[in-house]
């Protein structure tokens, strides 16, 4: 299998005289962390940063800043391996791209150029969609009985899981959008539909280097309280309207030119030993406030005294993370009622409770993710020709994988039950509505296919919704 680590211009002996410096500094860090402290300051918080887990010299001059992961064997692994295949992901897609200086994953090829290839609408002419970015229907969630593949389909809207909408501050609903790499657009279009699923052998797996990047976007206008420390960029929209029920929908028309914020990325890609996919998500740092540690979601109380993009302040905890019962629309503002406030319910996406051995505690997760972030945060602006400096403002909330040296992926396999890190990971923005004990993005994406388990067989690959979402039922017992 390649190699798929970076090289850095420092010689072997060197490299291995820096991971042993590493090694003592991350066995001494949280002590000098706790003396300084309480010296200094006091008793030290218990998210302390602590400098542990970050990226390795040279990273940022390497040509492409191409995601780290170490090769090898899967019981070598480290936590910090994962968050940093996390950040240097992100920074990959994120990092600026040609003339444009737009970011990478936007000039790759989306969901719907998948779906349009495999149905035969349209051969590989993929492309950057010219004028900016299409938010435009997507694939359904896999709570849906059946797909939909016409205009009046919401999937362009409805959240992972739970089909809500979410309406921010200013009234305004938040956009999805897909886009994969290269590597998983060219084996998807070989396996996508009844033909090419069936004939896929169980155990076969996403290649090393498949990735997906999703992401949310929140439109802009003169009535958002969108901070200006995120990143904007223009795109046509599919405009809402109501049906005869007054159900909310998309409609055939669209707008373009419109100004748009991303608030939350996930990063979903396959590395050496883990055919699961690590999936790692991020969110724009003023999205919404952390439910502090204890309080019930039912609380009464304050969830925070500040406003959020999603939150406004003074909102219970108990009024926040619903889903109304219904929607009204004025169709001439795009404005739609009610207001949803969201709180996120794990601050590391319930890293605190998944430890696997004494030497992999919560904390030591919590640790990593907090110290990566404070690296990138400080890498990022001094790297303004790569990087947009605007994406210091995003931190990485947690990543999900599998220990595949006990549990390797196979049909049928109860991933969700078997997942590893931050076990409880959730996007306040993209899976608002379902957060909790008992979710992550294993809870859905299994290697059983959707929504016709019954006519197709379980398969590795069905850890992809974009493939499951191709098949098709034929037989009546499974249309519902």
């Amino acid at each position: 299998m390649p190699d798929h680590s970076i090289n850095h211009p420092l010689r072997q002996s060197d490299q291995l005289a820096n991971k042993m410096l590493r090694s003592w500094w991350r066995l001494l860090a949280p002590l000098l962390v706790v003396v300084l402290g309480v010296t200094l300051l006091g008793p030290a918080p218990v998210h302390a940063v602590s400098p542990g887990c970050s990226i390795e010299p040279g990273w940022w001059e390497s040509k492409g800043l191409n995601p780290v992961f170490p090769s090898g064997a899967a019981a070598n692994e480290t936590d910090c391996d994962f968050q940093r295949w996390s950040w240097t992901a992100f920074a990959h897609y994120m990092q600026k791209n040609g003339p444009t200086g737009q970011p990478l994953f936007l000039s790759l090829p989306t969901a719907q150029d998948l779906e349009q290839r495999a149905s035969g609408q349209s051969q590989d002419s993929v492309a950057a969609t010219p004028g900016g970015l299409r938010l435009a229907p997507r694939f359904q969630k896999p709570g849906l009985a059946s797909r939909r593949r016409n205009q009046d389909d919401l999937s362009s809207l409805n959240q992972a899981g739970s089909e809500g909408i979410l309406v921010a501050q200013d009234s305004r609903v938040v956009y999805y959008s897909i886009h994969v790499n290269r590597d998983y657009y060219n084996f998807a279009k070989l396996h996508m539909g009844n033909e090419n699923y069936n004939k896929t052998p169980p155990i076969k797996n996403f290649p090393v280097n498949a990735t997906v990047v999703k992401a949310a976007w929140k439109v802009v206008d003169e009535n958002s309280n969108l901070p200006r420390d995120t990143f904007t960029t223009k795109a046509t929209i599919q405009l809402l309207e109501t049906d005869k029920d007054g159900k909310l929908q998309a409609s055939q028309q669209t707008q373009p030119n419109v100004t748009v914020a991303l608030v939350g990325v996930h990063v979903v890609g396959v590395v050496d030993n883990h055919p699961e996919f690590i999936w790692a998500t991020f969110e724009q740092n003023n999205n919404t406030p952390d439910l502090a540690g204890g309080t019930s979601i039912s609380s009464d109380q304050q969830v925070s005294a500040q406003n959020f993009t999603f939150y406004k302040a003074g909102t219970t905890a108990a009024n926040s993370n619903k889903l109304p019962a219904a929607y009204t629309l004025n169709a001439e503002t795009q404005q739609v009622k009610p207001l949803t406030n969201i709180f996120r319910q794990f601050a590391h996406g319930g890293a605190e409770f998944s430890a696997e051995s004494p030497t992999v505690s919560g904390m030591n997760r919590v640790a990593d993710i907090d110290s990566i972030n404070a690296n990138f945060r400080t890498d990022i602006p001094v790297h303004p020709t790569q990087i947009d400096p605007v994406f210091s403002n995003y931190k990485l909330i947690g990543s999900v994988w599998l220990d595949t040296t006990q549990t390797p992926l196979k049909p049928g396999l109860d991933v969700f039950g078997n997942a590893v890190g931050s076990i409880t990971l959730a996007n306040s923005t993209m899976e608002s509505f379902v957060q909790g004990i008992g979710a992550n993005c294993f809870s859905c994406h299994t290697t059983q296919p959707f929504p016709t388990k019954s006519e197709f067989k379980d398969k590795n690959i069905a850890v992809s919704h974009i493939i499951s979402g191709s098949l098709t039922p034929t037989t009546s017992s499974n249309q519902s």
